[in-house]
């Protein structure tokens, strides 16, 4: 028998995996889903701690995520209820606001345009405030804190509790993870990791899933891997598949569940350019190198 080589025998087995990987990627079946329950206790929109009226337009963003409590007001705001802003954090506001004022001739009458209409002239109030967040205030009388409203946590599924080798994992990373509510996000600006209560998953795995999703994105921060030539949907190809293999490192993940591929799906809308796959799953790879990497540097500096 006679052996011929195939010279493209890689560049086909290359292109076959990545077909693999994209077919399952758009998959018509796979329908992603949130996995944790809403929390009925959210708020969802900043509001004025005197007022307590919603913040809107930009103020909306600006503000999202950066509070628990999502309560804010100003330093004077704060005194008159009280309370001391000193050492706390202060995040920019805007107020912005069109204003007319007509437009007068000579004789000092407002001039009239062609169909016989008073001409008036838009100018803009445009101000910033700084403004600051409940959970860092502090009561002049006593020093006490600002009484957040407690949640009512009787919904949640009190089932549910880590699994310590995932807990030990991801806390040894020291990453800054703070309670979002209702939403699962990294923010690079504060280097933060956002996450509902454990208790809101369908289950435990589900949220070390998720929590592993969020720490590959962390991994990207220019001070890490600086993984900013990507673009949003790159990185989250990267993001779902590095949670994956974090996922079957941990044991709690030995094949990918409909959940990921869809989640994939969702943000590639079924354009997935097949040699990008590759990329994706080495900066995947690298990130999930680099969070075991930190278990190995924790473990010396522990010892």
């Amino acid at each position: 028998m006679t052996f011929t080589p195939n010279p493209n025998y890689y560049k086909e087995l290359k292109s076959s995996v990545a077909d693999n990987l994209v077919n399952k990627i758009t998959d018509e079946n796979a329908q992603w889903r949130k996995t944790w329950k809403a929390d009925p206790n959210q708020r969802y929109i900043p509001i004025n701690a005197i007022s307590q009226k919603e913040y809107s337009g930009m103020n909306t963003w600006i503000l999202w995520g950066e509070s628990t409590s999502n309560i804010w007001c100003t330093m004077l705001g704060w005194k008159k209820l009280g309370y001391s802003v000193k050492g706390a954090k202060s995040h920019k506001i805007y107020f912005f606001k069109p204003n007319q004022r007509p437009i007068l001739d000579s004789n000092g009458k407002i001039e009239l345009d062609t169909s016989g209409q008073e001409k008036f002239i838009t100018t803009f109030t445009f101000k910033h405030y700084n403004v600051f967040r409940a959970e860092d205030v502090h009561s002049f009388k006593d020093g006490s804190e600002y009484p957040i409203p407690e949640k009512d946590n009787s919904h949640l599924d009190n089932s549910i509790t880590p699994i310590e080798n995932c807990k030990k994992f991801f806390n040894n990373l020291g990453a800054k993870i703070i309670s979002s509510g209702d939403s699962c996000y990294y923010r690079p600006a504060t280097d933060q990791i956002g996450m509902p209560d454990m208790r809101q998953f369908d289950n435990a795995e589900e949220y070390y899933s998720v929590l592993a999703h969020e720490h590959i994105h962390w991994t990207g921060a220019k001070h890490r891997l600086d993984r900013n030539k990507l673009s949003y949907a790159e990185e989250e190809l990267v993001a779902e598949l590095g949670a994956f293999l974090t996922c079957v490192h941990l044991g709690i993940q030995s094949s990918p569940k409909p959940n990921n591929l869809a989640y994939l799906k969702s943000w590639s809308k079924g354009e997935v350019n097949k040699m990008k796959i590759f990329s994706a799953l080495s900066d995947a790879h690298k990130g999930v190198d680099f969070l075991k990497d930190n278990q190995v540097s924790k473990a010396k500096k522990v010892a």
